[in-house]
Parts: C-alpha cells; sequence; structure tokens
C-alpha cells in the first residue's frame, strides 16, 4: 500500500474512522449517535432513558423505547415503551403497545393482542350473586349472574341473598300490576301515594284516617245507605247562613239529576233561616227558591207575645207558624 498521511488521534481531537473494532467496551461521556450522510441522527443511544432510541435488530438488554418489530429468542429486557410486534421470549418492563406471540414476563400495562399461555396471574372467583365458575386464563368463560335464567320477562326482579328471583310486580311499559302472589297487598310505609290518573279500587277500601275530597264526591248504590252517625253536617265549608239541604230524584235527564228539595232557605229568614220545600231542584243548585214552608210550632204555658216573633222565619218570613198554650190549649198563628 502506498504511504499516505495518517491523522494521529490524540486527546480531545476529532476523528473520521472508517471502521473501528473494540475487544472489551467503548466508554463515552456524552451520547454515541449514528447519522444519514445529511446529517440526521437515525439511531442513539445515551445514558438516559430518553435520548435513547434504535431501529433494526439486536440482542441483549435495551433500555430505553422501542419501535418496530422484534422476532427470535430475547433474554434481556425491554425498560420503557414498546410498540409494534414481538415474537419470543423476554422480559418486559414497561407499557407494550401492539401483538405479542410466545412467553415473557410484562410488568406494566398491555394494550393489544397476544397468543400463548398465561403462567400465573391474579385469581379470578364469583361473588355474591354470581354462578360459581373457574377461570384458569387458559380458556374463556361465561360470567352468569345467580337466578337469571330462571327470570321472566316484564316481571321485575328482587334479591332472595344469594341470587335474583322473580318478584310479584309486572311492569308491560304500560302498567304496573302486583299479581295474586302478594295476598297481603302492597304497604306503604312512609311518603304515601300520589296518583296523577284515574284509580279504580275493585273490592273494599278502608281509610283509618281522615278521607278529603277537593272536587266532587259522586255515590253510586243499587242499595239502601245506612249511616250510623247520628247527625250529619251540611254545607260544613260555609261560614254564614245558606241554603242548604238533601234533593230527592225524580229525574236523571242528561245535564245531571233533579227532584224534590227540603232545605233551609237563608234568604229574608232571619238569624236562622227557614226549613223550606221546593220542586225540579237540580243536583248542582247552590241557592234555591222556596215553594213552600214548613210549619214549627212553640209549645209555652203563656200566651204568645208580638215581641217574639217565630225563630224560623222571624219576622219577616215566619208566617204560618204556630204558638200553643198548654194551659188553656189556645192556639196562635202568626199571620
Amino acid at each position: 500500500m502506498p504511504a499516505t498521511w495518517k491523522k494521529v488521534i490524540v486527546s480531545g481531537s476529532s476523528a473520521e474512522l472508517a471502521n473501528v473494532n473494540i475487544d472489551n467496551a467503548l466508554r463515552v461521556s456524552g451520547s454515541i449517535a449514528v447519522s444519514t450522510a445529511a446529517g440526521a441522527i437515525t439511531q442513539q443511544i445515551s445514558s438516559s432513558r430518553a435520548g435513547t432510541f434504535l431501529t433494526g435488530s439486536f440482542s441483549g438488554s435495551h433500555y430505553g423505547d422501542f419501535t418496530g418489530s422484534f422476532s427470535g429468542s430475547h433474554f434481556g429486557q425491554f425498560t420503557g415503551s414498546a410498540t409494534g410486534s414481538f415474537t419470543g421470549t423476554g422480559v418486559l418492563q414497561g407499557s407494550f403497545t401492539g401483538s405479542f406471540s410466545g412467553s415473557a414476563n410484562l410488568n406494566g400495562n398491555f394494550t393489544g393482542s397476544f397468543s400463548g399461555s398465561v403462567a400465573s396471574m391474579p385469581p379470578l372467583t364469583q361473588g355474591v350473586g354470581i354462578v360459581p365458575f373457574t377461570y384458569s386464563g387458559s380458556s374463556a368463560q361465561t360470567v352468569a349472574i345467580q337466578g337469571a335464567a330462571s327470570l321472566t320477562t316484564n316481571l321485575l326482579p328482587k334479591w332472595n341473598g344469594t341470587g335474583f328471583s322473580n318478584s310479584n310486580i309486572t311492569d308491560t311499559g304500560t302498567q304496573v300490576q302486583i299479581g295474586s302472589g302478594a295476598t297481603t297487598g302492597v304497604t306503604i310505609a312512609a311518603g304515601g301515594i300520589n296518583v296523577t290518573g284515574n284509580s279504580t279500587f275493585n273490592q273494599n277500601l278502608v281509610v283509618t284516617g281522615d278521607l278529603t275530597v277537593a272536587g266532587t264526591a259522586s255515590f253510586q248504590n243499587t242499595e239502601n245507605v245506612l249511616i250510623a252517625d247520628k247527625f250529619l253536617i251540611l254545607a260544613s265549608g260555609s261560614n254564614s247562613l245558606t241554603d242548604g239541604g238533601f234533593i230527592i230524584a225524580s229525574s236523571t235527564a242528561p245535564g245531571g239529576a233533579s227532584g224534590s228539595a227540603f232545605f233551609i232557605e237563608a234568604a229574608s229568614a232571619g238569624t236562622y233561616g227557614r226549613f223550606a220545600i221546593a220542586y225540579n231542584v237540580h243536583a248542582s243548585s247552590s241557592t234555591v227558591a222556596a215553594d213552600e214552608y214548613m210549619v214549627s210550632t212553640k209549645i209555652s204555658a203563656a200566651n204568645p207575645s208580638n215581641a217574639t216573633p217565630p225563630t224560623w222565619g222571624s219576622t219577616t218570613n215566619g208566617i204560618g207558624n204556630m204558638w200553643v198554650n198548654t194551659n188553656t190549649s189556645d192556639i196562635y198563628i202568626w199571620a
């Protein structure tokens, strides 16, 4: 080989070498970088994980991020994040995204798919309400709810202590029904019931507290009404004397029942009114014009005084009422 000028490398110098053969170890204080002819760095080995990135094939231990594919047996470990496909045996410390085939010790997060067997994993067992099963990680298992196979469509399930079973409540989507199995009915412990639609009770209804009717109370019964109370109070919502009484229906023509009324007339009848009767009184009436009046009689051992008019009807409308002297049997009429 002809002689040429050769650069002598000394400490602190920069060198450009075609090949380097190292028998033991290469120690650098910075990073080892591989670049293209244009100067772009494609691979780099650094003392830190963030500054190390490699592409291609290699063997041994790797610290840093891995991108690409690996095929073969790897007995070192990847420390960092790995993205791509891995085939073989190895250890991964970090996050792995991609596909995996073979056996490995993965310590970190795994996203993707793998084929092979799982050597060990935390046990997976059933809790209360789950059908007993065994899961080893090598085959698929179905997790089922205890009692689910016996549940019926539209029947609300209930918890029986170990699983679910059918209740007596049916919900069809348009109607909720309590089945015949609820022999003691429904008990609302607190809160009450707020019903916004029409309701029908097909059997007896017992109210142990007060019954308040804000609208019209209508009673339909083909039998006689038996009232155990000795007194009835009508027009209880009035704070002053008003017409009030009862109507014996004689017509059920369209528009409501009407008939003959027995009532207290309040108009021009003194402090207490006067009992009267009238006909063709409609059930919706709030005032009634009297057709005739009932006659009341005062019984006294003395004769009447003009200063004491009849109680019912008073001076103006007490005409026809009577007074009987029990000592003389004399009869007087207010006229």
